[in-house]
């Protein structure tokens, strides 16, 4: 096993029972600690509450991001922006509604893992029937 600091341990629990409750919190806590300390290649499947299936690898960087945008929701905008939330929610759904599908851009995706774990979500979270498009700064587009 590499000799390397975890970037899960038990000092993330109230985070998890924070963002999934008691039974699924401890659940995914283990999990994910399990994953770390095997430092797999693989990727396992991970069932998260309100998003469903997703895949983690046992890396430092796929846990780092999970916890980063599932667990501390460092990106919900109903929290970050809770006075233009409603604004927001109801011009997306208005968009929806209309038979357009909204374009969602995040022009801070930094790596291959973060498209891999975020973008493939966006169908799974508030933002159903939108479309995602990551972008590293200062790369050329595809």
């Amino acid at each position: 096993m590499p000799n390397r600091v975890p970037a899960t341990d038990a000092r993330w629990l109230p985070n998890y029972v924070k963002a999934f409750g008691l039974i699924d919190g401890l659940r995914l806590l283990r999990l994910v600690i399990a994953l770390d300390r095997a430092d797999a290649a693989e990727p396992a499947e991970v069932t998260v509450p309100e998003l469903g299936r997703l895949w983690l690898r046992g890396r430092l960087r796929d846990h780092a991001i999970f916890q980063q945008v599932w667990v501390k929701r460092e990106y919900d905008l109903a929290a970050a922006a809770p006075r233009h939330w409603p604004l927001l929610r109801e011009a997306y759904e208005a968009t929806i509604a209309a038979g357009r599908r909204p374009l969602i851009v995040d022009a801070g995706g930094a790596c291959r893992t973060q498209r891999a774990l975020v973008a493939p979500l966006v169908s799974a979270s508030a933002y159903r029937g939108g479309r995602a498009v990551l972008r590293e700064p200062g790369r050329p587009a595809p």
